[in-house]
């Protein structure tokens, strides 16, 4: 089982699986009634452990089925150990499974009311079934007892935020990006909340850090040049939608703020060229039709 452990945390994945049933087969075959020396055995009833190592390893390989069956062993074998419930819960959620997720879930925390990610994904549950109220009060709960826990965090942000309440949501993504200053995906959904509150300048600052990162995403160039568009930075604002024109030209809506952009700036045959272009992907934009007008 130590093995099995080991080789689990060194990644190498077919050994571990290989010790965690050399520890299976040993366990089932050893009886204590016919032992005559007075040994002291360590790991003589954790089958548990073992089917929580295989689930693990069966998960990270993609085999879902698999993993499944191997937490369903751990609850026989031990009732609810480490995060089982919630790798369950996980499991049945991304399988639309609402009653297989809801069981398993009303087990986790009447086991453990405090379980910060059963609160979490209980809410993303009630969020399912159309429940908002009651998903608001799983979420207070997962962040008062998860509160240094970057899913955790991110999630209930991205509940507020999904809600339409931005300045709920604010609070939680500045304290996502202060814990993970690197943590690309959160520098994106803080400047979003930015945007969406109107706060352009805060916004272009955030956005500007993620590109530090993430140099290549078309979609963030073109929220950042529109946020000096926002702020009537037209020169500033080109430079961005041909940036990510540059890397996309598959993503219309550049056309249209470039477009729009050009035309800011005095430059209406080149901001025909972009709007008409615009306008084949989406014919149905009135408000583009009243522009080339």
């Amino acid at each position: 089982l130590s093995l099995g452990q080991i080789y689990s945390y060194l990644r190498e994945l077919d050994k571990a699986e290989e010790y965690y049933n050399k520890y299976l087969e040993t366990q089932a075959r050893y009886n204590e009634s016919e032992e005559t020396t007075n040994f002291i055995l360590l790991y003589l009833k954790a089958r548990h452990i073992a089917y929580y190592g295989l689930a693990i390893i069966a998960h990270f390989k993609g085999d879902v089925a698999t993993a499944e069956s191997y937490y369903k062993k751990v609850l026989a074998e031990y009732g609810p150990y480490s995060d089982t419930n919630i790798r369950l819960a996980r499991i049945y959620m991304d399988r639309a499974d609402l009653e297989g997720t809801w069981n398993i879930l009303d087990r986790e925390l009447s086991h453990n009311p405090d379980s910060a990610m059963g609160h979490l994904y209980m809410a993303e549950y009630l969020v399912r079934v159309h429940n908002i109220s009651a998903a608001e009060v799983h979420i207070r709960k997962a962040l008062s007892n998860g509160n240094e826990n970057r899913e955790i965090i991110e999630k209930s942000g991205c509940f507020y935020a999904n809600q339409g309440q931005v300045d709920a949501a604010m609070p939680i993504f500045e304290k996502l990006v202060a814990l993970n200053p690197d943590y690309a995906h959160g520098l994106k959904l803080l400047g979003k909340a930015y945007y969406d509150v109107g706060r352009y300048n805060k916004a272009q600052d955030i956005y500007q850090k993620y590109l530090q990162i993430e140099a290549n995403d078309s979609e963030i160039l073109n929220d950042l040049a529109n946020c000096y568009f926002k702020t009537h930075d037209y020169n500033k604002a080109e430079i961005y939608y041909q940036r990510a024109l540059a890397l996309n030209q598959n993503l219309g809506i550049i056309y249209r703020n470039l477009g729009l952009t050009k035309m800011q700036l005095g430059r209406a045959e080149e901001a025909l060229t972009f709007l008409e272009r615009y306008v084949e992907i989406s014919p149905d934009d009135i408000d583009i039709e009243m522009a080339l007008g």
